[in-house]
């Protein structure tokens, strides 16, 4: 198995991150097989499989959030992972969420995307979802 560019990857994440960019302004470190998981209490939640998929769902991303107020609080990274952590408003809401996403890299390129989001009494998410008028429809 080849050794990945931990500290490339990491700046790489660093950089799409911190600048608040999106990952089809990179399309060259994307597999065209990548796996997104987002959880299940977001509006998107959902497994997409694959950059087409990505771009459908993604958009709903950038409204769902207030990009003016998205700071990147830390980056970590070991072998092929690296962990991004950060602080999100969601828009039309009063409140914060603390993000962390997983970017597992093969080759340089993302394989796997997985985000988890930090869920407290203070502020759950649910609560914020509401309140931004932004709920998930119930699927019967």
């Amino acid at each position: 198995m080849q050794k990945e560019d931990t500290a490339g990857n990491k700046a790489f994440v660093m950089e799409m991150i911190g600048q608040k960019k999106q990952l089809t302004d990179y399309p060259d470190r994307a597999s065209d097989s990548m796996v997104v998981y987002e959880p299940s209490s977001l509006p998107f939640g959902g497994t997409y499989r694959g950059m087409k998929a990505f771009e459908q769902f993604y958009p709903k991303v950038r409204t769902f959030y207030d990009f003016k107020h998205f700071h990147l609080l830390n980056v970590y990274a070991d072998e092929d992972k690296v962990f991004a952590i950060s602080k999100a408003a969601i828009a039309h809401s009063d409140g914060n969420i603390l993000l962390c996403e997983q970017f597992t890299f093969r080759g340089g390129k993302i394989v796997e995307v997985r985000l988890y989001i930090y869920d407290y009494d203070g502020q759950p998410i649910h609560k914020l979802i509401e309140q931004a008028g932004q709920a998930k429809p119930v699927e019967n």
